[in-house]
């Protein structure tokens, strides 16, 4: 026979899970270019690549995850609605590069990411 008990620790298990599987989906869309998070289409482009290399290259350059998800106000969920929306004011992930990092400050100062983002 099967307690009360166990079916609730059964159930929170499986929210628990289920809930850390939709905050890592919602975090790797931060990787996804926002025409392709618009649309219902799953479509690729050579857009969508470059906005994707350009979120990789500031992962590398500031040596951290991108969009600083410690250091926001917003939830990926938010983040990936304001990202959806664009605008004047579409956020960028941050730029903040540590003085003592093993990152060529060259590179830094090309800036080439954010070219990236300003092509498209």
């Amino acid at each position: 026979m099967i307690s009360y008990r166990t079916d609730i620790d059964r159930l929170h298990s499986q929210l628990r899970s289920w809930m850390a599987e939709w905050i890592v989906t919602q975090t790797y869309l931060l990787w996804t270019a926002p025409e392709i998070l618009r649309s219902s289409n799953s479509g690729k482009s050579k857009e969508a690549d470059i906005y994707s290399f350009g979120i990789i290259c500031a992962q590398v350059v500031t040596q951290s995850p991108p969009w600083d998800l410690d250091n926001r106000k917003e939830d990926p969920e938010e983040l990936i609605y304001m990202i959806k929306k664009g605008g004047h004011n579409a956020p960028r992930p941050p730029l903040d590069v540590q003085e003592n990092g093993d990152v060529n400050q060259a590179l830094v100062r090309l800036k080439i990411f954010t070219m990236i983002w300003l092509i498209l």
